[in-house]
C-alpha cells in the first residue's frame, strides 16, 4: 500500500483558535514542497453544519433534524473540504505519483480547530481520479487515518493471538445499547478459530454494565495471565462531561451502584486499560461504539477528543465516531470490524470496507462520522502480513478438526462447508503473498501448510487419496525449492516421493539431515522438531538395520527432550505431531503404500515415545 502522510499545522498551542478564512495554514505532503492554505469557511459555519448532523434539534430533544437538511449539510462540507484539497497542489502531485488504488492518506492535524474538521467526508477535487465523489467512498481514493506527529514512538504488536474485552454500560436515564446484536457479532467473528476444545471465554471476556473498577480487574487479571487483551469493544454512550463544558466522555456505570452513570473522560479510562501504576500494555486496538467518542468539543481549551487522547496515551488504533452513532451503525461497525480484523485483513482495507457498508444506510451519514487514529511503525504490513498467516493457519485447521469429527459423513453439508472454508483461506492468504518475492519466507510457509492440507484432506476421503497425496507433495516440493533449510517441508515431501514411488530431487536426504543435524542441538521447540525430522528420515532410509537402530535412538532422545520441555512449557505440540505422523506409517494412511520395514520402524518408535500426556 502507498501510504504518504499530510500533516496541516500552524504556529501557536493546539487549542484557543477559532477556524477563519483569514488564517494561513501550512500543509506538508510527504516528497513534496510546503505550501500554505487557507479554508473557505469560518468556526461558526462550521459549527452550524456540524449541528444539523446530530439528526435530533439541541440536546435531549425529540425533534429530528429532517434526513434533506442533513444531506445538504453532508454535501455542503463535503464540497469545502473538498476546496481546501483542491488548493494544496502537493497532495494532488503526490497522488498523481502513486498507482491506482491502494492508496492510504496518514493525516495529521496541528490544531484543535482543525479536528473539528469532519475530513472524512471530504468529496474529491476537480480534476483527481473519481471527482464529485466521496473520499471515504470512491474505490481508488486513498484510505484516510488521523494520527499524531509521534504517533510512530507508540510501540506496536499487532501479530498477538486476539483477546478480546467487550464492554457495554447502559445506567439510568440513558437508552440501552445493542448490546446483545453487537455481542452475536463479535462471537460470530471469532467462531471459526473457537476450536471444539477451546471454550469461547478464552478469546472473549463479556462485561455486562461495565464499570471503570470493571474494566481495570479485567485488564490486570489478564496481564497476570500473560495473555493481555489485543481488542477492546466498549459499547456505551458519550455524553457531555459536566466538569469540562464543551467536552465528551462515556457514561459508565457506577462501580457501586450500577444504575447510576459515572461519566469519564479519557484519561480515567486510560488508567483503567493500563492499570494505573502497574502500566499493563494497552490493547492494540480500542473500537468506541458511542456517540462523539472522536469529536473535539470545544476549542477554548486544553484537550481534545476521547479517542485522540486514549491514542495519544499509547492506544495504537482507536476507531470512534466524531458524531453522533445509530444504533444499526454500530451494529455494522462490530460486524464487519471483527470480521475483517480476525481475518487477518489490513485494517486499512478493513476501514475501507466498513465505510462503504456503513453508506449503504442512506438515512444516516455513519460513514463519513468514523475516525480512526492509527500508528503506522516501519515494519506495519509485516506485521499484519504474518498475523494474517497465521490466522488462516488457524482457519485452515479448525475446518480440518471439523471434518475429522464427520469423517465418514462426506455427503455431509458441514463436510462441503468445512472443505469450503479451506480454500477460501488457502486462496486469501495465497492472494495476500502475491505482491512478495518467491524468495520471501513467507512463501515456503504457505506451501507448507498447503501440502499438510492435502495430505491430512487424504486421510479423510473415503475413495483412493493418491491424487491428494499428489497435490501434497507438489505443494511441499514447491515450499523445500524456496528454502532448502527448512528440514520439515523436504522431508515431507521426501515421504510423499518415496510412497508414491517418485524420484525425488538429487541430494534432498542429505541436505535435510544436516539442515535438521544443526538445529537439533538447540534446547528449544525448534531443537525437539528438528529430532523428529532425523527419526522420520531415520524411518525413510533404505540402510537396514542401521536405519532401524538410528529410528529408535532418535525416538529415545526426542522422549527425553520431550520430558525436559514438559516441565516448563507443558506438553509440547511437536509429540501429538510426531506422534501422528507415526502412526500414519504404522497403521494409517501411509501403510498401504509403505514398506514392512517402513511400518516396522513406525511401530518401534512409537514404542519408545511417551504418550500425548507426560
Amino acid at each position: 500500500m502507498d501510504s504518504f502522510k499530510l500533516e496541516i499545522i500552524r504556529p501557536g498551542p493546539l487549542h484557543g483558535q477559532l477556524l477563519s478564512k483569514l488564517t494561513y495554514y501550512i500543509a506538508l505532503c510527504d516528497g513534496v514542497d510546503a505550501e500554505t492554505v487557507r479554508f473557505s469557511f469560518d468556526h461558526q459555519e462550521l459549527k452550524g453544519d456540524l449541528e444539523s448532523l446530530r439528526y435530533y434539534v439541541g440536546d435531549g430533544s425529540s425533534e429530528r433534524v429532517p434526513n434533506a437538511l442533513r444531506a445538504g449539510s453532508v454535501e455542503r462540507i463535503g464540497q469545502r473540504i473538498s476546496e481546501v484539497f483542491a488548493s494544496m497542489r502537493g497532495i494532488q502531485t503526490r497522488i498523481s505519483r502513486s498507482s491506482a488504488g491502494h492508496r492510504h492518506l496518514r493525516l495529521v492535524l496541528g490544531g484543535s480547530e482543525l479536528s473539528l474538521v469532519p475530513f472524512e467526508l471530504a468529496t474529491i477535487p476537480e480534476g483527481w481520479p473519481g471527482s464529485g465523489r466521496k473520499l471515504a467512498l470512491y474505490p481508488d481514493a486513498p484510505i484516510v487515518t488521523r494520527e499524531l506527529r509521534d504517533s510512530s514512538r507508540i510501540p506496536m504488536h499487532w501479530n498477538r493471538e486476539p483477546r478480546i474485552l467487550f464492554c457495554s454500560a447502559s445506567p439510568a436515564g440513558v437508552a440501552p445499547p445493542p448490546t446483545d446484536a453487537h455481542l452475536f457479532a463479535v462471537t460470530r467473528a471469532l467462531k471459526p478459530w473457537v476450536s471444539p476444545k477451546q471454550k469461547r471465554d478464552q478469546m472473549l471476556t463479556v462485561l455486562d454494565q461495565v464499570s471503570l473498577d470493571a474494566i481495570r480487574k479485567a485488564v490486570h487479571a489478564a496481564f497476570r495471565e500473560r495473555r493481555p487483551y489485543t481488542h477492546v469493544h466498549l459499547l456505551c454512550h458519550g455524553q457531555s462531561l459536566l466538569s469540562q463544558p464543551g467536552r465528551y466522555g462515556l457514561a459508565l456505570c457506577d462501580a457501586r451502584d450500577p444504575s447510576k452513570a459515572d461519566l469519564v473522560d479519557a484519561r480515567t479510562l486510560l488508567d483503567a486499560l493500563t492499570c494505573g501504576t502497574v502500566r499493563c500494555p494497552p490493547p492494540t486496538m480500542l473500537v468506541l461504539a458511542s456517540c462523539d467518542g472522536a469529536n473535539t468539543g470545544t476549542v477554548e481549551m486544553a484537550g481534545a477528543s476521547v479517542a485522540y487522547e486514549l491514542h495519544q496515551g499509547g492506544v495504537p488504533w482507536v476507531i470512534a465516531s466524531q458524531l453522533p452513532l445509530t444504533y444499526v451503525g454500530s451494529v455494522t461497525m462490530a460486524r464487519v470490524l471483527y470480521e475483517g480484523l480476525l481475518q487477518g485483513d489490513d485494517p486499512r482495507h478493513v476501514l475501507k470496507e466498513l465505510r462503504l457498508e456503513l453508506a449503504r444506510d442512506t438515512n444516516s451519514h455513519d460513514w463519513g462520522s468514523l475516525v480512526a487514529f492509527a500508528a503506522f511503525p516501519d515494519d506495519f504490513s509485516t506485521q499484519v502480513r504474518e498475523f494474517r498467516s497465521k490466522q488462516m493457519y488457524g482457519l485452515v485447521n479448525g475446518a480440518l478438526g471439523r471434518l475429522k469429527t464427520l469423517a465418514g459423513a462426506e455427503s455431509h453439508p458441514e463436510t462441503a462447508k468445512a472443505l469450503e472454508t479451506i480454500e477460501g483461506a488457502l486462496e486469501r492468504w495465497h492472494g495476500a503473498l502475491v505482491d512478495l518475492p518467491k524468495t520471501d519466507p513467507a512463501w515456503s510457509e504457505y506451501f507448507g501448510v498447503e501440502g499438510a492440507t492435502f495430505k491430512q484432506r487424504a486421510e479423510l476421503t473415503e475413495g483412493d487419496p493418491t491424487d491428494l497425496f499428489s497435490r501434497a507433495l507438489d505443494s511441499y516440493q514447491k515450499a523445500a525449492g524456496l528454502t532448502l533449510t527448512n528440514h520439515w517441508v523436504m522431508t515431507q515431501a521426501l515421504c510423499l516421493a518415496l510412497l508414491l514411488r517418485r524420484a525425488p530431487p538429487p541430494g534432498w536426504f542429505e541436505i535435510a539431515a544436516d539442515a535438521a543435524a544443526r538445529q537439533q542441538a538447540e534446547e528449544s521447540l525448534d531443537g525437539l522438531w528438528a529430532i523428529g525430522t532425523l527419526l522420520e528420515l531415520a524411518m525413510l532410509s533404505d540402510t537396514g538395520q542401521a536405519a532401524d537402530r538410528m529410528a529408535v535412538e532418535w525416538a529415545r532422545r526426542f522422549a527425553e527432550r520431550c520430558a525436559r520441555l514438559a516441565k516448563v512449557n507443558g506438553v509440547p505440540f511437536a509429540l501429538l505431531s510426531t506422534r501422528r505422523q507415526l502412526n500414519r506409517y504404522a497403521m494409517g494412511i501411509f501403510s498401504t503404500l509403505a514398506s514392512e520395514s517402513i511400518k516396522s520402524r513406525a511401530n518401534e518408535a512409537l514404542a519408545a515415545l511417551p504418550p500425548d500426556t507426560i
